[in-house]
């Protein structure tokens, strides 16, 4: 039995020593000069290793010569170029020397192996997602009133008229229309009534007008802005209420007049296609009207006038 065990041990000592004998006759000759003391075998075996695991070998096979000289090894790789290496080995274990000499010599070799790039494919990345168009944002913002098209519109409001200056209230309907993108031209037909005091009772005013304007106009975002010249004329009734204790008799009367002014309007869109006016006007009496009692002027439409407006409209096309 004892005799087969040494025989199985034998025989595998031997392919081991074969095995790792066999690549590095195959990728290198190595000899040694007075290396007594270093352990060749080692150095035979680290070796086969390291040289099957370079990627490509030299494209002939060098020769290596070590040569010990005390704590140092010198080795000489002479293939299509020659390579030198010094290894120190004081302090180094004895059993590890082999192993250093044996990577020393690898390294050597590997120098004159033919480099090798290894060109990886680039790498192919996911396209990246196109990036993601913006939502449109359905903006359900009303637009102006339309350019260039007819605007009716209807009106009431306050002012301030008459002499003395009395408080007067009115309506108004008026078309509109616009002349290119700088300029609107408007017609209204007004009617104010204002009730002024005289020291025998009252008298009652109507004053109904037509009145043309010329204005120049911008858009700002949705609102029209306008202001502009405006000639106003028609025809004021005047009737008196006298105070019954005083005796008088009242008549009334009628009489054109006329002044001229300015007017600034914004339109703002509004409902339904609509649009919301306001409007304020400043005139000068030019052609007044008065009221007389005993020869002495009681009322009259005369002097400045202001009034304001607020109004809802539609574009007619």
């Amino acid at each position: 039995m004892s005799g087969r065990i040494w025989l199985a041990v034998a025989a595998s000592a031997a392919l081991s020593r074969a095995a790792a004998a066999e690549p590095t006759a195959d990728a290198a000759r190595v000899s040694f000069e007075a290396c007594g003391d270093l352990a060749t075998d080692d150095v035979r075996s680290v070796l086969a290793v390291e040289l099957r695991a370079l990627p490509s070998g030299p494209q002939e096979r060098p020769e290596v010569v070590v040569t010990c000289d005390g704590d140092r090894a010198r080795i000489v790789v002479q293939g299509a170029e020659s390579r030198e290496r010094e290894v120190r080995l004081a302090g180094v274990p004895a059993r590890a020397r082999g192993r250093l000499v044996a990577l020393a010599i690898a390294e050597a070799v590997s120098a004159l192996a033919p480099e090798v790039v290894e060109v990886s494919p680039r790498p192919i990345s996911k396209a990246a997602p196109a990036p993601a168009r913006p939502r449109a944002r359905v903006v359900t913002a009303r637009s102006a009133p339309p350019a260039n098209a007819w605007r009716a519109a209807i009106s009431g409001g306050f002012g301030v008229a008459g002499r003395p200056a009395t408080l007067s209230v009115g309506a108004s309907m008026g078309l509109e229309r616009d002349l290119g993108r700088l300029l609107a031209a408007g017609l209204d037909l007004s009617i104010d009534r204002l009730e002024e005091s005289a020291s025998a009772g009252e008298v009652d005013v109507l004053a109904g007008a037509l009145g043309v304007a010329l204005l120049a106009r911008t858009e700002v975002d949705s609102a029209v802005l306008a202001a502009g010249a405006l000639l106003r004329g028609g025809v004021a009734h005047l009737r008196g209420r006298p105070d019954p204790a005083s005796g008088a008799r009242g008549h009334g009367f009628a009489a054109p007049w006329g002044g001229v002014g300015a007017r600034a309007q914004a339109l703002l869109p509004a409902v339904a296609g609509g649009f919301a006016a306001f409007s304020v006007e400043a005139g000068l009496v030019t052609l007044p009207v008065s009221g007389e009692w005993n020869g002495r002027r009681v009322a009259a439409i005369a002097g400045p006038w202001v009034t304001f407006r607020i109004g809802i409209g539609f574009p007619s096309g």
